[in-house]
């Protein structure tokens, strides 16, 4: 979907992201559009999830509702699944 956007995002699952130094990883306040925002149960990028940032929501593909869902941040924190934000990954053009 980035790639839409003139984004480029390595082919990497949760903690290769996090941990790529080529990607941008900006505080949570600076959340702009298309940033990936990475949550989990625990502050551990391992097995975390994966959203969008679209305004003040997030998109993600959402396996309690079966199909892509827009959720607020506060949606997020709200479940103990996804109750830690381990933080932002901004994607590059």
């Amino acid at each position: 979907m980035l790639a839409l956007f003139g984004l480029r995002v390595p082919a990497h699952r949760s903690t290769e992201l996090w941990e790529d130094q080529r990607l941008a990883h900006p505080d949570s306040v600076d959340a702009r559009d298309l940033d990936l925002v990475l949550f989990n149960n625990s502050n551990e990028a391992w097995g975390a999830h994966v959203a969008v940032v679209m305004g003040d929501a997030l998109l993600h593909l959402c396996a309690e509702e079966g199909r892509p869902a827009i959720w607020s941040w506060t949606d997020f924190s709200s479940r103990p699944r996804y109750a830690h934000t381990i933080g932002l990954v901004r994607a590059t053009r």
